[in-house]
């Protein structure tokens, strides 16, 4: 299977760099996937995991991202996310609390969030924990 050069920056940092024989990413339209060749495009993306084989070693890798914009181009694809998080780098305890606070505010009880800014919460904290338990699973 042919490679192409696959990115993926936040404002804060660059996550990788590397050569991928196959992308899956979770468009706003539902999830795409890039493969060598695949016709020039920018897609939005949605909160969710991406997935990706890395031509080198064949290894698959997940990564957690809440949002941003996927450029097909033919020099590549690039991925600009709002944020974005290796499976090590999420804190399960703290991604648990965010998800203990989201419960109280879907049951109405005080908190400093709106309803809104819950269900984005819970989207955000749910596949981050997938992510993590994913992980977790793989290398114990």
């Amino acid at each position: 299977m042919k490679a192409f050069q696959l990115n993926l920056v936040t404002p804060e940092r660059e996550l990788f760099n590397t050569s991928a024989t196959i992308l899956i990413a979770p468009g706003t339209e539902g999830y795409l996937g890039v493969q060598h060749g695949h016709i020039p495009m920018a897609v939005e993306l949605k909160t969710g995991l991406i997935y990706y084989r890395d031509a080198s070693n064949g290894l698959k890798y997940y990564i957690w991202l809440a949002g941003g914009i996927l450029e097909i181009s033919p020099d590549g694809v690039h991925i600009i996310a709002d944020e974005a998080l290796k499976p090590d780098e999420i804190d399960i305890a703290q991604t648990k609390k965010a998800l203990d606070e989201v419960k109280k505010v879907l049951q109405g009880k005080p908190s400093n969030m709106t309803t809104t800014e819950a269900l984005v919460e819970l989207e955000e904290a749910s596949t981050r924990l997938k992510l993590a338990k994913m992980h977790h699973k793989h290398h114990s």
